[in-house]
C-alpha cells in the first residue's frame, strides 16, 4: 500500500542477513522521490529484522496492474518501492521483507528483498485519515502469483509456521527471530528447488 506523497530524500543501506548463504549487495543508497540517485560505502548496523508485507489487490490502492507494470522496472538498480508498515517502531535500514499476496486467487510470497529507508509518516493510502508509516523496499525477487508455475503459498507457510496468520493481518508485521529463521530457510529451499525460468 503506497502513499500519495514520498519524502524528498532518504539514505538507505542494503545488508546481508545472518541466515543467508547467498551474498547480498552491501551499499548505502540515497533515494529521492522513489529513485536511487547515488550510493556510498557500506556501514555497520544492528542485526536485521524480518517483516511480512501483506498485499490484497482487491482492497489496496496498489492494484494487480500496478504490480505488473512495476515488474518491468522495479528490479532495476536505481528503483525502489514504498509500502506501509504497521510495526514501524523497530524497522530500520537493512531489515528484510517478504511481501504476501492475500485475498482471492493464488496467495503466497510475491516479493522478497530489503527495507532501504527508515520509516516515515505520510498520508493514509486508504484515505481514512489514519496514522500510517511507510518504508522504501528494494526487491531481490518478484514472482507473479498467476503466471508463475511455482510459488511459496500461504498454505505451505501455514503448515510450516502455523503460529503466523499468513492470510490476514496488517502489512508490515514483524516476525520473531525464530519465525524469521524458519521463513528464511523455507524461502532459500524454495529458490534452490525451483528453476529460475519457473519463478
Amino acid at each position: 500500500m503506497t502513499p500519495k506523497h514520498t519524502p524528498e530524500d532518504l539514505f538507505t543501506n542494503l545488508v546481508q542477513t545472518p541466515e543467508e548463504t547467498t551474498p547480498r549487495p552491501k551499499r548505502v543508497f540515497r533515494i529521492k522521490n522513489g529513485t536511487i540517485v547515488s550510493f556510498e560505502k557500506e556501514h555497520e548496523q544492528e542485526p536485521p529484522n524480518t517483516y511480512i508485507m501483506r498485499w490484497n489487490p482487491s482492497i489496496s490502492n496498489y492494484k494487480m496492474e500496478d504490480f505488473e507494470n512495476d515488474m518491468d522496472w522495479i528490479l532495476d538498480e536505481e528503483q525502489a518501492l514504498n509500502w506501509s508498515i504497521w510495526d514501524y517502531q523497530d524497522a530500520k535500514i537493512g531489515d528484510r521483507f517478504f511481501m504476501l499476496k492475500v485475498g482471492t486467487g493464488r496467495t503466497g510470497i510475491v516479493m522478497e528483498g530489503t527495507i532501504v529507508s527508515a520509516p516515515y509518516r505520510d498520508e493514509d493510502w486508504s484515505g481514512r485519515g489514519r496514522e500510517v508509516y511507510y518504508v522504501y523496499l528494494k526487491p531481490n525477487c518478484i514472482i507473479h502469483p498467476e503466471r508463475s508455475e511455482t510459488m511459496l503459498t500461504t498454505e505451505q507457510l501455514s503448515e510450516q509456521i502455523p503460529e503466523v496468520h499468513w492470510n490476514e493481518g496488517h502489512s508490515g508485521e514483524k516476525l520473531s527471530r525464530k519465525q524469521a529463521i524458519k521463513l528464511s530457510t523455507l524461502w532459500e529451499d524454495h529458490l534452490m528447488n525451483t528453476p529460475p525460468d519457473l519463478l
